[in-house]
């Protein structure tokens, strides 16, 4: 991975509260074990500012884009819960209407749901 080109890319997102840093690394064990490898580090500044899900979408989408062949997209079902999302961000949806769809249905399921404390 190209640690210097992804936290470029993140930092020009402008994600409230964080700086991603280019930190390089060499794994001790694993496939990896002894080379160096790209890294990017997360520094978090503003932690009443920070949206994780924004965050994670961004990187993931990023991800997607940059490594096709390695990232799988499909895994982060298990983070974000909702396949119609997992879909969108294979296919190279913008961060903004990940959210707009998740929006969306929050709202369907709200609308769908008893009430707690019915009168």
């Amino acid at each position: 991975m190209d640690g210097e080109k992804i936290s470029s890319t993140l930092n020009a997102t402008r994600l409230p509260g964080l700086k991603f840093v280019t930190q390089p690394f060499i794994p001790v064990s694993g496939l990896y074990a002894g080379r160096r490898c790209g890294g990017v580090g997360i520094r978090v500044g503003d932690r009443a500012a920070v949206r994780a899900m924004n965050m994670g979408l961004e990187i993931a989408g990023l991800l997607q884009k940059i490594y096709p062949q390695d990232f799988d997209a499909s895994k982060t079902i298990v983070l974000l819960g909702n396949s119609d999302t997992v879909r969108k961000l294979k296919g190279g949806t913008t961060r903004s209407r990940h959210r707009r769809n998740l929006a969306i249905q929050f709202g369907r399921l709200r609308q769908d749901a008893p009430p707690l404390f019915p009168l």
